[in-house]
């Protein structure tokens, strides 16, 4: 199965990533859920606090796919308040949105990515699955003309925020999927291949 999305490994044999990468997609087992859900090493607990400020893990983009990328690069980013409007439209209060730069983004193939910090004991945490963002192909073709061009909606872009889903919200689902568990969650759970959000 071949998808052009991004996921972190949260164990030996689970993936978590986005629901939109698989939408129509050939795979023997996947459980959809419409919001995101837990990351690598160590997933966020409902009431744990989290920072301001994360690292994202991205691919970059190349719009005429000429170039074969072979390293991820790292984004700091910072959590602002969401746009409801945009991002949110049905209210639900399961998402995060972090700071888009026009130098640095999420790009196409990064949906699916884990918004992760570390610890004060070194232990990465996962909160976020990237749902969506600015194209980063809009902000390329600004970058490239703005020497060209004296205007300036081409040399101030507005971004709104990249979106992730808040995986705090959904840890009970994870534990029952996937058996990484809280002590007080489902001690029920099924064997599944991939977590989609």
């Amino acid at each position: 199965m071949r998808t052009n999305c991004a996921g972190t490994m949260i164990s030996d044999r689970h993936v978590l990533t986005a629901a939109h990468c698989f939408i129509r997609k050939d795979c023997k087992r996947v459980i959809i859920f419409s919001a995101p859900l837990d990351d690598v090493a160590c997933v966020a607990q409902p009431n744990d606090m989290i920072p301001r400020t994360f690292n994202l893990y991205s691919r970059g983009s190349d719009p005429t796919k000429t170039k074969l990328i072979t390293a991820l690069a790292k984004i700091n980013v910072t959590r602002i308040d969401c746009i409801r409007e945009k991002s949110n439209p049905d209210g639900k209060d399961d998402q995060l949105c972090i700071s888009e730069l026009q130098e640095t983004n999420m790009c196409s193939g990064d949906s699916g990515s884990g918004l992760m910090f570390k610890t004060e004991n070194g232990t990465w945490n996962v909160v976020g699955v990237a749902s969506g963002g600015t194209d980063c192909r809009i902000i390329n073709m600004a970058m490239n003309m703005k020497d060209d061009v004296d205007d300036e909606s081409i040399n101030n872009i507005h971004l709104d925020g990249g979106i992730f889903i808040d995986v705090r919200a959904h840890n009970q689902f994870i534990c029952q999927y996937t058996g990484l568990c809280y002590a007080n969650e489902f001690k029920n759970r099924q064997k599944i291949k991939a977590i989609l959000l």
